[in-house]
């Protein structure tokens, strides 16, 4: 009988304190990353590491952390216009792989945000 009321005790206090838990977090900045690929390769095991290291380093998506995902579908023509319309969202840091067009294409559409490729 004693565990179960101890039980019960933890149990109320946990539910009630979780609300004050929350709310004496400060919801900080969210920093934005652009992410542009000639093709799909959000799901592959490189790029699964990449946002599981960014969480470990204090950056999750959803919380703190907006990562805009274009890919050109295998069209390289597409990657300046895609490129451009990051630049446009006022990304914090911009990562880029696969092709050298990549990189050529983020340099011209923002030269004062670091680009990690």
């Amino acid at each position: 009988m004693l565990a179960r009321r101890t039980l019960l005790c933890t149990l109320g206090a946990g539910t009630v304190a979780a609300p004050l838990a929350a709310w004496s977090q400060v919801t900080g900045r969210t920093y934005r990353i652009g992410w542009v690929s000639v093709s799909d390769v959000f799901k592959e095991p490189y790029s699964l590491a990449f946002v599981k290291r960014l969480a470990e380093l204090g950056f999750v998506e959803g919380r703190n952390l907006v990562i805009e995902r274009r890919h050109a579908d295998n069209k390289l023509d597409r990657m300046p216009s895609l490129s451009a319309e990051l630049a446009k969202l006022k990304c914090d840091a911009y990562f880029g792989g696969g092709a050298e067009v990549s990189l050529a294409t983020l340099t011209q559409a923002s030269r004062q945000t670091p680009i990690v490729f």
